[in-house]
């Protein structure tokens, strides 16, 4: 068993988002160093377009590269509607795919795919914030 207090593990983030009224841009980048082992790279391009005043369309594409690992490169996509039903209660639907290299193993769960497995999720559901 692995503490996570035991790794030696720094991240760095970035991330920006822009409105340009018709739709709005973000992009995300991330690097992650675990005790000198392994290292890797997340990034992310995204856009957020109204289609009506209460719907929204998503969309989502995401790479990331392991340096010490060979083939265990990833990306994914991920397309998604929200609707806002009241100020405080939004309905969504969306799809998500996570292509996995030969080792790969990233994934959208909190478990990790076996190595080389894609994974695909279809989600819908009700968000109500209190």
């Amino acid at each position: 068993m692995v503490r996570y207090d035991d790794l030696e593990m720094k991240s760095q983030n970035l991330g920006v988002a822009y409105d340009f009224g018709v739709l709005k841009a973000k992009a995300t980048y991330q690097r992650d160093k675990f005790m000198d082992l392994s290292a890797n790279k997340v990034w992310g391009v995204g856009v957020e377009v109204p289609v009506s005043a209460k719907g929204t369309v998503h969309a989502v594409y995401s790479a990331s590269s392991v340096k010490t690992q060979n083939k265990a490169d990833s990306q994914g996509f991920s397309l998604a509607y929200t609707h806002n039903l009241s100020k405080r209660t939004i309905a969504y639907a969306g799809l998500s795919w996570q292509d996995n290299e030969r080792n790969g193993t990233s994934g959208i769960w909190a478990t990790a795919p076996d190595a080389g497995k894609d994974v695909k999720m279809l989600a819908a559901g009700i968000t109500h914030m209190f």
